[in-house]
């Protein structure tokens, strides 16, 4: 979801896109990228507020140390929340935050047990 949204206006769906994931996406050089201007304003449940676009990002991991990288760009103001909604096999997931220096800037590990994972919104230049 992106808030603060800048640029042309996002467009309206019956339903939240869906972004299927590429393989091989297990380094920041090879994350598979998003289009921001695929993010649709759309009923999603899991939106606190429902003029925010959205996407669904389908994906899976071939074993425990998998990883899979994505990558979007954002336009000055603009923030972006990543959550983990569905998952199988007791995923004990992390999110991670990298600016386009590779720099991480924001991490959230998520234990089995809890059943989503967020990394809460903030404007990029927040420091950390």
């Amino acid at each position: 979801m992106i808030d603060g949204y800048s640029g042309t206006a996002p467009g309206i769906a019956a339903s939240t896109p869906v972004f299927n994931e590429t393989e091989n996406n297990g380094t920041i050089g090879t994350a598979n990228a998003i289009d921001r201007t695929a993010l649709m304003i759309a009923p999603n449940a899991n939106l606190t507020d429902a003029t925010d676009p959205s996407i669904t990002l389908h994906g899976a991991l071939g074993s425990n140390s998998d990883k899979d990288y994505y990558k979007i760009d954002l336009k000055a103001g603009e923030t972006l929340t990543l959550d983990i909604d569905s998952s199988t096999g007791g995923l004990d997931s992390y999110l991670r935050l990298y600016n386009s220096g590779g720099t991480q800037i924001a991490v959230n590990e998520i234990r089995a047990q809890r059943a989503s994972a967020a990394v809460a919104p903030r404007p990029l230049a927040t420091p950390i």
